[in-house]
């Protein structure tokens, strides 16, 4: 019994040392090029093979883009614009799958996973401004391309001088509209 108390006194001082404010996102494990990178991108195939529930398949590929969005904060300030392009692009991929699956399920768990999205848009807005500051024009023409063909719901910075602040992103997309923020 007094093994239990103690097992979970560590588990919960463990866990708050380790957690994160609620307005950022994790510090990636890995980035491209390092050998424990294929090894957490390995992981992560796996995790979502053996994933049997839609609701619990789209916030992981929800947790999946998050990492990406890291990974790719962390690129541009390491200057590896090609990189970041690419871990962009997945985040991109990854957000849409999210989407697409979050979509058909029923509304009740629908409404949790969308109600977990907009809670993330505040943070991954500033990332994504941060990163598109620091990478090429040609790669932001990339990523910017990505998003709007994905009709995943993100929000863009918009870093067009003659229409400052952001835009949103949606399904809209796939018809070629681009919605601002707010309307």
């Amino acid at each position: 019994m007094r093994a239990l108390a103690v097992f979970t006194a560590v588990l919960v001082m463990t866990s708050v040392a380790f957690a994160q404010p609620a307005d950022s996102l994790q510090e990636p494990s890995s980035l491209p090029g390092s050998i424990t990178y294929s090894i957490d991108r390995a992981i992560e195939s796996v995790s979502l093979a053996f994933t049997f529930s839609d609701k619990a398949e789209a916030e992981k590929r929800l947790d999946i883009a998050e990492k990406r969005l890291a990974e790719a904060r962390e690129l541009s300030d390491m200057n590896r614009s090609d990189d970041t392009e690419k871990v962009m692009k997945e985040y991109v991929e990854q957000m849409s799958k999210a989407e697409e699956i979050t979509e058909d399920l029923p509304r009740d768990d629908r409404q949790e996973v969308r109600t977990r999205v907009n809670e993330s848009a505040e943070i991954h807005a500033g990332v994504l401004k941060e990163v598109m500051e620091k990478i090429p024009v040609e790669a932001r023409q990339g990523i910017e391309t990505a998003l709007e063909s994905s009709g995943a719901p993100v929000r863009v910075p918009d870093l067009d001088k003659e229409r400052p602040g952001d835009r949103e992103v949606s399904g809209y997309i796939a018809s070629g509209r681009v919605v601002p923020a707010g309307n």
